[in-house]
């Protein structure tokens, strides 16, 4: 069992490295940098497996909360991975683009800045999500961590 400490460092975690996404995205998006210089969503976020393997995450947080953060999440990669497919597959058709091309092209950059602000306010709300589940855990004596 985790104590309320380790809880809160891994929502600090989680909120840390989806904001580093988005940081990154940004800065591929104003610059028109190469796809390699940004890691693919399993690379970065294990949430899930990191919530399924906490079954007494759900019981700290209470169903409505754990559900809000569960759902949040969920739309959070829904444009993230949009936007990836959007730069990286979507504007990849010949093979010698595929082989020599690794910038998307601006008709790519405009369609996904698009998402991107879909994205950043998913972020701004993933935050909430987690500032939420923050208070909640702080809230609860520690003994509900044993």
């Amino acid at each position: 069992m985790a104590d309320k400490a380790k809880y809160l460092q891994d929502f600090q975690n989680m909120k840390k490295t989806h904001e580093q996404q988005v940081l990154q995205l940004e800065f591929l998006l104003q610059n028109n940098r190469s796809h390699e210089e940004i890691e693919k969503e399993d690379a970065f976020c294990n949430f899930n497996v990191w919530a399924l393997d906490n079954p007494m995450l759900e019981k700290l947080l209470g169903v409505q909360i754990y559900q809000k953060l569960i759902t949040t999440h969920a739309q959070w990669h829904t444009y993230y991975k949009k936007i990836l497919q959007i730069l990286f597959e979507e504007n990849r058709t010949g093979l010698l683009r595929k082989l020599f091309s690794s910038k998307p092209s601006p008709q790519a950059i405009d369609k996904a800045k698009a998402y991107f602000d879909d994205l950043q306010q998913a972020t701004k709300e993933l935050d909430h999500a987690i500032a939420v589940c923050e208070r909640r855990l702080n809230a609860l004596n520690e003994s509900k961590f044993s």
